[in-house]
């Protein structure tokens, strides 16, 4: 599994986590207002659209308890430290890199995102085209305040569109309405505004986009959709209206529209899946109607952002199945070859793991993640050397390893007799620098780093790869950890190898920066 995949895998449990805080949230204010449940869910769906920006931007929770910090250690043990410089060889011969899978859980994903997203497109084209054939409403016909009222006969049905300037569309039959069912239908269109409703639908369909795969998430959106109206509703009766009277108008405007849509971002006056649950709550006088104060939607963005912070920080500490690769280095005599350095580099994930060989040339990596890798082996005095394997889950391979003698170059001179001498004009002096002298490196000063206490106790072994630059007054400059190596075991070698302190390399007399590999083993013996 490469990151990608990883990353979809954490954002749909955490959304999926969050969808269901929602619907159990919900269902226990099944008997509050519906303006509550509009509320827990517009919350929800702008949680969902930060949480894979929170989960990137928030430190990280590993399996809900913050990774402790790093312990001091002043017991030294032995260790085995080896530095290896890079020193110049021929170039490496290698193999054809063998084919990457197709990423399919990518492309599928990608697929679904288009999909949702050209639906949306269309309906932006959609609105912009009826847009561009509305004309503004007469304010004698139609008292709506500050908000623009407009009328198409391109629609049926009263909607509400816009964010930062909203508006009300009118279908062009409403100057055959009578005067309390366009009352009506007005101030139902302007609590969509109050609450917001079309920006909330657009982050609706953005989630809709990202997690389109995710079923609970479908059902949410409904449920917004249902809550918004019929908070909407609750809030026009509050106008001293009767439930009875606007039931029948609601009832006569749906009937003369069987079919009827609205384009994606604007939200509609009513749906024809919705009309009969409408019904039944605008005549039922037990239901509680009140809108959210103003405190109680504090309280409930307080809580949604307690929820959404440990949410988006935390991860897993489970890891898929691993492998391991093992095998003997030998050198072109059929020898073993003790000290060798194993390099694997995964392909997939631009992850290395590294390896030393033992006395008997063996070496081991352990618990690797799968996927394909590049093995490059080094050791002085013989050609760089790369295989590729490609490692499964719970996969164990064996891979002897055979090193070449690096190029020898010898110099032969053939002597002549030299001809009478002939006169030629004066030559004109002049001077040539002559380098090539280097006088590497050397190691004067150094500190042995210092074996965890609790990395001992849990059995952690491994190898370190440090890369750093050999600065021209002899410091350690630009250490850093090449290899996913332990984290513990990772701190107390580059604790103690920043401290060390060599005799710097010199090119022609002149003192220069080098970089310079260092490998720290971590080994446990009885």
């Amino acid at each position: 599994m490469n990151w990608v995949e990883s990353f979809l895998l954490s954002q749909a449990i955490r959304a999926s986590a969050l969808l269901l805080a929602a619907f159990l949230a919900t269902f226990a204010m099944r008997k509050t207002s519906a303006s509550a449940r509009r509320f827990v869910w517009a919350v929800t769906f702008a949680g969902l659209f930060i949480l894979p920006l929170l989960s990137v931007a928030l430190p990280p929770i590993a399996g809900g308890i913050w990774t402790p910090p790093a312990k001091e250690m002043s017991t030294p043990i032995s260790t085995a430290v080896t530095v290896f410089e890079r020193i110049p060889g021929p170039a490496i011969s290698t193999t054809m890199r063998p084919t990457r899978p197709i990423p399919w859980v990518e492309l599928i994903w990608a697929a679904g995102i288009l999909a949702v997203l050209a639906r949306l497109s269309a309906g932006i084209i959609r609105l912009w085209w009826i847009r561009r054939h509305t004309s503004l409403v007469d304010a004698s016909l139609a008292d709506a305040g500050n908000i623009r009222c407009l009328e198409s006969e391109l629609v049926n049905m009263p909607m509400t569109f816009g964010v930062f300037r909203p508006a009300i569309l009118l279908p062009s039959k409403f100057r055959d309405w009578p005067a309390d069912r366009l009352s009506l239908v007005l101030a139902h269109e302007r609590m969509h505004i109050q609450q917001q409703d079309c920006l909330f639908q657009i982050l609706a369909q953005l989630a809709c986009a990202f997690y389109w795969f995710n079923p609970l998430l479908w059902l949410a959106a409904a449920r917004l959709r249902i809550e918004r109206e019929r908070a909407c509703d609750d809030a026009v009766l509050e106008t001293s209206i009767e439930g009875a009277k606007y039931a029948e108008h609601l009832l006569e405007m749906v009937r003369g529209n069987r079919r009827h849509g609205s384009p994606v971002l604007a939200v509609a006056m009513a749906y024809q899946s919705q009309i009969e649950h409408r019904l039944v709550a605008l005549l039922d006088p037990r239901i509680h109607r009140k809108r959210l104060s103003r405190g109680a939607a504090m309280a409930a963005m307080v809580a949604a952002a307690c929820l959404l912070a440990p949410l988006a920080a935390v991860r897993g500490q489970s890891s898929p199945p691993r492998g391991n690769l093992s095998g003997v280095v030998y050198d072109a005599s059929g020898a073993v070859n003790p000290r060798a350095t194993i390099l694997a580099t995964n392909l997939d994930a631009n992850t290395r793991e590294t390896a030393l060989a033992n006395e008997a040339g063996e070496y081991t990596l352990a618990s690797v993640p799968p996927g394909h890798y590049a093995i490059d082996v080094s050791s002085p005095g013989f050609k760089m050397h790369r295989d590729y394997v490609r490692l499964k889950p719970n996969d164990h391979q064996h891979l002897d390893i055979k090193l070449d003698i690096g190029n020898v170059s010898e110099n032969i001179e053939v002597i002549g007799k030299k001809p009478a001498a002939v006169a030629r004009p004066a030559a004109i002096p002049h001077r040539i620098r002559v380098g090539g002298n280097v006088v590497a490196a050397k190691l004067v000063s150094k500190i042995a780093p210092v074996y965890p206490e609790y990395a001992q106790a849990n059995g952690t072994e491994g190898a370190v790869l440090l890369e750093a630059v050999i600065s021209t007054e002899g410091n350690i400059l630009s250490l850093r950890v090449v290899n996913s190596a332990d984290a513990d075991l990772a701190r107390a070698a580059t604790t103690a190898v920043q401290q060390w302190h060599y005799q710097p390399t010199l090119l022609n007399g002149e003192p220069v920066e080098v970089i310079t590999t260092i490998t720290v083993d971590f080994q446990l013996k009885p």
